[in-house]
Order: structure tokens, then sequence, then C-alpha cells
């Protein structure tokens, strides 16, 4: 791009960022601060998106954070390092207190960790549907936490020069590890528009001016949180991932991604991991309770008498509408006001929504009281706990961390070996070069073995002419090429080699562009041919 149209475009950012920095009663040091953010994400951002692939134009993200700063930032203030708060944050290390609910910041005076905040403040109240409430929490950490260091990777890692993975500023690397993952699969736009509230032409809008808020709910009977719980995210992702790799690699990755976040998530919450370790002894309990037919069904019988009296009450206030209205106010006096139901017919709603749900309850009793289900039933119980004792919830090592993340690796890449085969199109096969080049390198580096893969892909890249071809012998090529999965240069089209042979060693100098990058040394056991001249620059990519 031309430096003169680059300077036009930092240049109206700014204009826009000092427009609305006018409006605010924000500090000079803040003001400035902002202003150097905005810079710094500016300078980095085409390299971050060179390296990454997977992430939204440079226009949409800082649209978004101008939007967030306008009207999400009501207070920005900065922490002294060595006042007693500051101190308190590093031992804690944490950067910045993000009060979403009266717009206030408090941030340590550097880029990095005032971004953090604006994009902590960007985020929304991620909702699930209420069947995920078991693993509600650990899905919410890993797209609230994985988000936010995906996307202050821009001004962390990249400095407009070079590229640089900082381990150390990481809120945490396995949920960074398990959220590139992910995306590297799925693609970034379906998260992104879920956990920051993106709008996207497949999003349904809702009214946010309090009337019309109002008048929708009275309505419809719905409220813009339960619209927001109708969009089953997990199920889209999931289809997506089936579409993409089948069933099978579905079922693994997503199983196996579950009993991570679900191990993270209980090293830092107790709550949650008694949580799980009850859920494993009701499944238990459950499961020995079967083993006596009689029993088991006796106790079926009293479960669906006891919710059969839950629907008749129910029934009753449905059918009066005297004492519907009575117990709506009993309801919303002990509610605080943000939480208050709209109205009575929303109220009614919400006691149907009740009575479908009892309803399915005796359902669920009915079929697993069927003779032919009773088998079906017991086997689904034996997996999940399977599942869970699987997790070792009780073993907090990082041993155990690694066992679940090496499976869970080693699933990702049979799905990147899928997505080398399938893909035709230059665009999509260079995309995965990237991707592989960026996976290799994400910390915690497991050493899982993708030579096979990076051999799939090599011989690929060479047939299609997207890179230089060295070596008819196929090992020879590879060894040469593979530099490219572990090299930090940037822009990997800007890739120079050349060659020197001796005595049985193959000297490879690498340049970005004009400028050496480093040496590889290879050592050559057979007599073999080259495809290109020795001791002259060779652009890989062609």
């Amino acid at each position: 791009m031309p430096k003169d149209i680059f300077s036009k475009i930092i240049k109206d950012y700014n204009n826009e960022l000092e427009i609305i920095l006018e409006k605010k009663a924000f500090s000079s040091d803040v003001k400035n601060l902002l202003l150097s953010m905005l810079y710094k994400i500016e300078n980095a951002y085409e390299d971050y998106k060179k390296v990454k692939v997977n992430v939204c134009e440079k226009k949409q993200f800082a649209e978004e954070i101008l939007e967030t700063i306008k009207e999400k930032c009501g207070e920005i203030e900065i922490i002294k390092p060595l006042s007693e708060e500051g101190k308190n944050l590093y031992e804690n290390n944490i950067n910045c207190i993000v009060d979403k609910e009266n717009k206030k910041i408090k941030t340590f005076q550097n880029e990095k960790s005032i971004l953090d905040a604006i994009l902590q403040m960007r985020q929304q109240d991620i909702q699930l549907n209420e069947k995920y409430e078991l693993i509600e929490k650990p899905i919410k950490e890993l797209l609230k936490v994985g988000n936010n260091m995906n996307s202050l990777e821009v001004i962390r890692d990249f400095n407009g020069w070079s590229w640089d993975i900082t381990t150390i500023e990481m809120k945490n690397i396995i949920y960074n590890k398990v959220y590139q993952l992910l995306i590297i699969l799925v693609g970034s736009k379906i998260i992104d528009t879920w956990v920051n509230n993106r709008k996207s032409e497949e999003t349904e809008e809702i009214p946010s001016n309090v009337i019309l808020s109002s008048k929708y709910n009275e309505n419809y009977g719905i409220t813009k949180k339960e619209m927001q719980e109708q969009k089953d995210y997990v199920e889209e992702i999931v289809t997506r991932f089936y579409k993409l790799y089948g069933k099978e690699k579905t079922k693994k990755f997503f199983e196996s991604l579950i009993q991570i976040i679900i191990l993270e998530n209980s090293k830092s919450d107790k709550e949650y991991k008694e949580k799980i370790s009850k859920e494993i002894a009701k499944i238990n309990e459950e499961l020995q309770k079967m083993k006596n037919n009689k029993t088991f069904l006796e106790e079926l019988s009293l479960q669906k008498k006891k919710i059969t009296k839950q629907i008749k009450d129910i029934d009753t206030i449905l059918n009066d509408e005297k004492a519907l209205k009575e117990q709506y106010e009993n309801t919303n006096k002990k509610l605080p006001n943000k939480e208050k139901i709209f109205s009575v017919s929303h109220f009614k709603l919400m006691y149907k929504k009740q009575r479908e749900k009892l309803l399915k309850e005796i359902k669920n009793i009915n079929t697993k009281m069927e003779p032919e289900q009773f088998i079906e039933i017991k086997r689904t119980m034996q997996e999940k706990l399977e599942f869970y004792e699987h997790i070792q919830i009780e073993e907090m090592s990082n041993k155990n961390t690694v066992r679940l993340l090496k499976e869970l690796e080693e699933i990702f890449l049979e799905c990147i070996l899928e997505k080398i085969e399938k893909a035709n199109e230059k665009s999509q096969i260079e995309k995965i070069i990237y991707e592989l080049r960026y996976y290799k390198l994400i910390p915690p580096i497991v050493t899982k073995e993708t030579g096979e893969i990076e051999r799939k892909l090599i011989k690929k890249v060479c047939e299609q002419k997207i890179l230089t071809k060295f070596s008819e012998d196929e090992e020879t090529n590879y060894q040469i090429l593979k530099q490219i999965f572990t090299s930090k240069i940037i822009d990997l089209s800007e890739t120079v080699y050349t060659l020197k042979y001796t005595k049985g060693i193959l000297t490879l100098n690498i340049y970005d562009g004009n400028t050496h990058d480093e040496t590889k040394q290879i050592q050559i056991t057979e007599k073999t041919e080259l495809s290109v001249k020795l001791n002259k620059k060779i652009k890989i990519w062609q």
C-alpha cells in the first residue's frame, strides 16, 4: 500500500477518535494513551492479519474500538504501578479493572492494558441455551478469555516490524490454544458475532429503545435476553464443524474440547469442580439404581406423580386471571428493577414455558419406563460417566492438562489433513500454509508429529506451483521447504533462499526480502539432484 494512502487512513481514524475524546472528560494522559493505542493497532494490523488469517478487516476492528470508547467508556482512570491498588493488581496478574454496568475502566498506563479493558467492555454477556447448564461456565470462560487474548494479540505480539509471541502476557495459555484451534477449523466470524454482538446479515435486529423494547415484549412476550438465548450458537458451530469434517471428528473434537475446559475451569473455581464431582456421583448413583429394575421403576413413578402435581398447579393459575395477576405482582416485588417481568402476558408465557418443560420431563420418564429404551438409556449414562471420568477432575496437575491437550491436537491435525485433501483453490491452500505455521508456534507447543501433514501440504503446493520445487526427490524437497512452518517471517511470500553444498551438508540461508533471517543446515545422506542453482537467491513463493 502506498505510504501516503496509509498515512491518510491513520489520520482519518485519529481524527474520529479525537472528535470522540473532545466530548469525554478523560485526562490528557488517558486521551494520549488512547491515541497511541489506536496508532499501534493501525501500525500492526496488516501484519497481524497476514500471520493469523482468521481475523476481521482492520476497518471493522478499528470502528468497533471507536464505537466502544464512544458508547461504553464513561470514565477511564490510570492506575499508578506503585500505588496499593497497582501492587495488588500486579500480584494477581491483572492489568485493568472493568465495570461494565457503570461504564468505568481502571488501567495501567500502557497501550496493551487499555486495549484489554476496551475489549472486555465491548464483549457482551454470553447467553447459552439451558441445555448447556452443566458446561455453561467453562464455555463462557473459554470464549471470553480466548476472544480477548485473540484480539489483544494485535499489539501484544506485533510491533510493526516483527512478530514475537509473548506468552508471559497471556491470561491463560490453555484457553488461548483451544480457542485458536477452534477458529482455525471453523473460522472466527461466527464466534466474534456471538461474543462481541457483531452485526451480521443473519442476525435478527432487536429493538434497543426502551419504549420499543417494552412494546416488543408485550406483543411477543419475549425479552432481548431470551431472543439471544434462542439463537443456539453452540449448535451452529458444531453443525458447521460437522459439515466440514464429518460426524466422527466432530464428536471427538468437541468431547475433547469440553473435557479440557471443564478441567481448566475446575482449577480456578472450586464451586464448579464440586458441581462436576456431584454430577459424576449422581450418574454413578443412577446406574446403581438401574441394576434393580423394580426399585428404578418405582422411583420414576414417584417423580412422575410429583411433576404431574406441578403441572396441575400451573394449570390452576393459568386458568384464573386474578390468581395469575396476583402471582405476577408478588413475583415482581421480589425482583430487582433490571430483572422485573415486563407484563402479565409475559409472565403467563413464562408459566407456559415452565409447563412445557415439565411435560418434557414426563415424556422422558415415560421413555425411561419403556423396556426397549432401558438398555439404550443405561448405555448413554455409562458413556457420560466415562466422559467425566476421563477428565480425572481430582488430578489437577499440568500432566493431566497436557494429556487432554494432546488428544485435542491429535483430532485437530486429522481435521487439518482433511482440509488439505479437500483444498483445490490456490487461496485455500495458501491459507492452510499460514494456519499450519501459526498452529506450530502457538504456546504451549505440544510436540505432536506434524511431518505427514507438512509433507502432504508441501507436495500439493509444489504441484499447484505455489512454492518453488527445489528437488524432484520428495524428502529433500520437504527438508528444504518445511522451514516455512517455523519461520517468523510475517509475509512468507517475501521469503528468499540461497543454497550451498559442502561435504554432505546443504546450508540454507533464509532471507526476509533482502534481510538475512536465519541459517539452517540439512544433512544429505544420499545423492540427490536439485532443481535450482546453488549460491543463487531464489524466491520460494511463485
